[in-house]
């Protein structure tokens, strides 16, 4: 879905499994290195500006089991650092709920001092908070049905206009019959924008093709194919979103790899290509992260 900062399902999972019976209480200390090329999402004929973000994030999980299934609270700090911006953060908090096969997430966080370009095609630092909740229904051995629910509440500390609330529902279907943890994922979601400054107002529908494979014992593929169809709700004939419509293609791949019982190593990188009626919003840019996670 589009409001990615509500969603916790990254920013609180752990990258290992649930402790084992004699533990309840799990910890993991991450390290993150961020590439974001083309930053200000400059169209092809215009110079790129790439940014690098630094991240140390902290994170704890407690289990409480269940007769059958489970409770788990998840809790998480992150520190942000760029190269060129001033600092930022996010806290988070999740709880989940597993019994046979349906699984419940939910999810709180807040960031504040973000790097933000998306709204109002302009730079500003952001400050938010969002809740989400995700349902999956494994209703056969082979199939899952998921639906998921995002709210989102950002405000902007020098272009207040900016500031919005973004509603966001999606539904997904899954197979997971096939051997070698091989799993593909069709889904769909619908965000809605609105915004202070009505130009900046946007609705949206995604479609996506997501797929998973355990290509080796401690080896996690994940590949996805993404399409974004971006409307913005203007209705003011002067205002330069009018009429405007954009349409976002974006190619992801991701690697977990398991170093050793404690440590894992994470690659993902993703590709945009970003076309528009309005020439100024057509651009490509591309997003690198090497993440080391540590057991504790």
């Amino acid at each position: 879905m589009n409001v990615r900062h509500v969603a916790l399902a990254s920013a609180l999972a752990l990258s290992y499994p649930a402790a084992p019976a004699d533990k309840f209480w799990r910890g993991e200390l991450g390290f993150s290195s961020v590439l974001h090329d083309n930053f200000f999402q400059a169209p092809e004929d215009e110079p790129k500006f790439s940014v690098i973000e630094h991240v140390m994030a902290v994170k704890l999980a407690h289990d409480r089991r269940l007769t059958v299934g489970g409770i788990t609270t998840l809790m998480n700090l992150e520190r942000h650092v760029y190269n060129e911006f001033e600092s930022g953060g996010r806290a988070a908090v999740g709880l989940n709920w597993e019994r046979l096969e349906h699984r419940l997430e939910s999810s709180l966080n807040y960031y504040w001092d973000r790097p933000s370009f998306d709204v109002g095609d302009v730079f500003d630092k952001a400050s938010g908070l969002g809740v989400g909740a995700r349902y999956s229904w494994r209703f056969v051995p082979e199939w899952q049905l998921g639906a998921e629910a995002e709210y989102g509440d950002e405000s902007f500390e020098r272009r207040p206009d900016n500031d919005n609330t973004a509603p966001s529902l999606g539904a997904s279907i899954r197979y997971r019959g096939w051997d070698y943890g091989f799993s593909p994922e069709l889904g769909l979601a619908w965000t809605e924008r609105h915004t202070a400054n009505p130009s900046s107002a946007y609705e949206e529908l995604e479609y996506y093709l997501k797929v998973r494979a355990l290509v080796a014992p401690a080896v996690y593929i994940t590949a996805r194919y993404r399409y974004r169809a971006r409307e913005y709700l203007s209705d003011d004939m002067e205002a330069s979103n009018f009429g405007r419509k954009d349409g976002r293609q974006e190619l992801s791949l991701s690697a977990a790899v398991r170093l050793n019982p404690s440590t894992t190593l994470t690659i993902y990188y993703a590709f945009q290509d970003a076309d528009s009626t309005r020439p100024t919003r057509v651009f490509k840019t591309n997003f690198l992260t090497l993440d080391l996670a540590f057991r504790m």
